[in-house]
């Protein structure tokens, strides 16, 4: 399964820049939850979508830093995954938390039971409040982007 969400013209143009990539990740995650959390669930697969591959790109250039990376693609996958689980496509949330468990492993892969690399990984293995754990422990108390982008 091969999933995109962004235009080549957008892609190419957010990843020249990871600071401005790093800027509509936020943003697009913002609205993404939000449409969640207002049960418009197709249109936060857009919005979660584009976050997704964003933080994809984010953790192949490791920006910016390696922790924080990992964080937001874990997050990313993880809200992206439970939307696609509310419009019925149980499949691609699947899909999504297998290849976020094995990008993860390809990325470190040693880990011990304590690191930040775990904890991302036992988020994924959580199941529907799996998105309020990544927050609670790898990001704040609070469910916003904002919080991330403090981290």
């Amino acid at each position: 399964m091969n999933l995109h969400y962004l235009c080549a013209n957008h892609r190419q143009w957010l990843f020249e820049d990871s600071k401005r990539a790093e800027q509509h990740w936020l943003k697009w995650i913002e609205t993404g939850i939000q449409c969640y959390e207002e049960r418009r669930y197709r249109e936060a697969v857009s919005f979660l979508g584009c976050a997704f591959e964003i933080s994809n790109h984010l953790l192949d250039t490791t920006w910016p830093d390696t922790e924080v990376a990992v964080s937001r693609y874990t997050y990313s996958n993880i809200c992206l995954a439970r939307a696609y689980e509310q419009i019925g496509e149980t499949e691609t949330r699947h899909y999504l938390l297998e290849e976020a468990d094995r990008r993860l492993a390809d990325f470190y892969p040693v880990a011990n039971k304590d690191s930040h690399l775990s904890r991302c990984k036992q988020s994924l293995g959580a199941h529907s409040d799996s998105a309020y754990w990544v927050n609670r422990y790898l990001m704040s108390e609070s469910l916003t982007a904002n919080a991330v982008k403090a981290h």
